[in-house]
């Protein structure tokens, strides 16, 4: 699809192999000991996020309450203006 030869992409292939799979083994290695405060740090952010978003849920409703609420509000008004005759000039 790309119109490389395939032997420049078994080269590129090859070599971001040959330096991918070393590098995940060794941050792998060297954090396996820190794993579980890793763990406990993502549960931790996950529980600010969930936070975050519960309360964002919260504003957009009591604002969309509230606007709900002021619309009913003129349109009960219009609809009293309405119904009242005009005064005679």
């Amino acid at each position: 699809m790309a119109r490389v030869p395939f032997w420049k992409f078994v080269v590129a292939d090859a070599g971001a192999a040959a330096l991918g799979v070393p590098l995940g083994f060794g941050v792998a290695y060297f954090f396996t000991e820190q794993l579980t405060a890793i763990a406990a740090d993502v549960h931790r952010v996950e529980r600010w996020l969930a936070l975050a978003g519960l309360l964002g849920l919260l504003v957009v409703l009591v604002i969309g309450g509230r606007r709900w609420h002021r619309r009913l509000g003129r349109e009960r008004l219009e609809g009293e203006q309405s119904e009242r005759p005009a005064p005679h000039p």
